[in-house]
């Protein structure tokens, strides 16, 4: 009972501080689902419908600057990442429904967490080293004697760090931005500006020590699953997300459609009175910027998912060259549903959609 009402007050805060909700929580649309591969700002319209709550932009800051704190977040990340885990495999109650809905709370709360601290303003270098300072390597939090986390939670916390440290598959500037407009950790061109990594950020690149270790833990060599599955597809995998392999045209345009619609009809309103024409104005002018942030963000994800998938067409070859053919053939499909496939689609709905 301390738990769901501890929970409930986290999530209210991330939600009405952080600006952040729980697409778990959500009974979404195709729509809305589609959406969710977009950028921010696409996220936002079509998951609210286009009704965004104004969030306090101090609040927000503080809220971000206590929760990078790596005495407070990081211990609530990986207590929350346990609880799952024990709720799901030790509690001591029968009841199938409680033990669900305490799992959903958990799994809802670290969605929130985990979409709050890994999306923020990017231009901001307090922020991106701060996150930086506050996620261990990939390996630590995998590995059952440090963390313990499961690989859908690491790696969810790990994407901004992965496409941050791995310019050549995520590509520089085409990365996806915030809604300021600023893009994901840096601009893609290395911490010198040059396209060479950071030492702190070499750890996240794709065939990293780290990396290798961390698939090691899950793709042990002598392992079934590691005789016929490659630690190369793994990792990318569950590097990638939706936005990275998926272009949602339909809903860009019927967005921008919507935007433009509901500006024409507010274009032929009669106002009545001063104020009434000036905040009639002022809705028009903030409608249109985020037509013109879509219409940005809509050519910059095309750039983007093009960049990606030819990448990934470059090296596909490379993920099952070195393995036994008959061992593949026999039990590829059981393993990758196995490890990759389902793990991801019970974490959220937009893993799920990145699975479909």
């Amino acid at each position: 009972m301390r738990l769901a009402s501890l929970g409930a007050v986290l999530k209210s805060i991330l939600t009405h501080m952080g600006g952040v909700k729980a697409s778990a929580d959500m009974k979404m649309s195709h729509e809305q689902l589609e959406g969710s591969a977009g950028g921010p700002i696409l996220r936002r319209q079509t998951r609210e419908f286009g009704v965004v709550d104004e969030v306090n932009k101090n609040s927000g800051m503080i809220l971000r600057i206590v929760l990078q704190d790596r005495d407070i977040g990081l211990p609530l990340l990986v207590l929350i990442s346990q609880i799952r885990h024990k709720v799901l495999f030790e509690h001591e109650s029968s009841q199938i429904k409680l033990i669900g809905n305490l799992y959903d709370l958990c799994n809802s709360l670290l969605l929130q967490l985990v979409e709050f601290l890994g999306s923020f303003n990017v231009g901001n270098k307090m922020y991106a080293d701060r996150y930086q300072a506050l996620i261990p390597n990939i390996d630590e939090l995998v590995d059952p004697g440090n963390f313990g986390m499961d690989p859908d939670i690491a790696f969810s916390l790990g994407r901004p760090l992965i496409a941050a440290a791995n310019v050549d598959v995520f590509g520089g500037g085409r990365r996806e931005k915030d809604e300021d407009g600023e893009g994901e950790m840096n601009d893609g061109e290395g911490c010198d500006g040059d396209g060479d990594v950071c030492e702190n950020m070499k750890p996240w690149q794709l065939s990293s020590d780290e990396m290798v270790t961390t698939c090691g833990l899950v793709l042990p060599p002598n392992s079934d699953e590691g005789k016929v599955l490659s630690k190369s597809l793994y990792e990318i995998f569950w590097s990638l997300k939706s936005y990275d392999i998926y272009f949602p045209e339909t809903r860009y345009a019927d967005e921008q459609f919507r935007l433009k619609s509901q500006v024409e009809g507010l274009s032929k309103k009669k106002p009545e009175g001063e104020k009434e024409a000036r905040n009639l104005k002022a809705e028009i002018r903030a409608i249109n910027g985020v037509i013109a942030k879509l219409e940005v963000e809509q050519k910059d994800q095309k750039e983007h998912v093009e960049f990606v998938r030819n990448h990934v067409d470059g090296i596909k070859g490379e993920f099952l060259s070195d393995l036994n053919a008959d061992l593949v053939a026999q039990n590829f499909s059981h393993s990758f549903i196995t490890l990759c496939i389902y793990p991801r689609c019970l974490f959220s709905p937009e893993d799920a959609q990145f699975c479909r």
